[in-house]
């Protein structure tokens, strides 16, 4: 039986029991969750971690090494949301780079330093259409799934 296929009733006693251990304990690498299932392209939206893919018949899920689960849907939202939330903590830096940026730029400019004065206000510009380019491609990445969703009633 390959790892990650439904196989006799011993090899599916004994991956309920890793799984139940886990459940129970954590711990899902020591407790042997890399045995249960084929590895997997994805890393684990929760922590970062390795996952392996469990199939059983025609299901299909995914569980981590340390011990976090899900089905494909629950995956996909999971890294949706993570990505999400890394795109909108890019805009923030961005956007206090531009401020760092313009806060040097005057400093040095009531210094009598208007030549490094002006390289910091090009670092600002060039920030700011970084920024609104990846604010442009938030909104329309999000209107573009949440359409999609909407007509497929999910």
């Amino acid at each position: 039986m390959k790892a990650g296929e439904a196989g006799s009733d011993e090899e599916w006693r004994q991956r309920v029991k890793i799984e139940t251990d886990i459940a129970a304990q954590g711990n899902g690498f020591e407790h042997g969750v890399l045995h249960i299932g084929e590895p997997s392209h994805f890393s684990c939206p929760d922590c970062g971690g390795a996952m392996v893919q469990i199939k059983e018949g025609s299901l299909v899920r995914f569980k981590c090494h340390t011990g976090h689960g899900f089905s494909p849907g629950t995956l996909l939202n999971e890294m949706q949301e993570m990505t999400e939330k890394k795109l909108w903590q890019s805009v923030r830096s961005l956007e206090e780079f531009i401020m760092l940026f313009n806060l040097t730029s005057d400093n040095l400019a009531q210094a009598g330093n208007a030549r490094a004065a002006a390289k910091f206000k090009v670092k600002a510009e060039a920030a700011t259409v970084s920024a609104n380019a990846l604010r442009a491609y938030i909104f329309e990445h999000l209107f573009k799934r949440d359409s999609a969703q909407q007509e497929s009633g999910a």
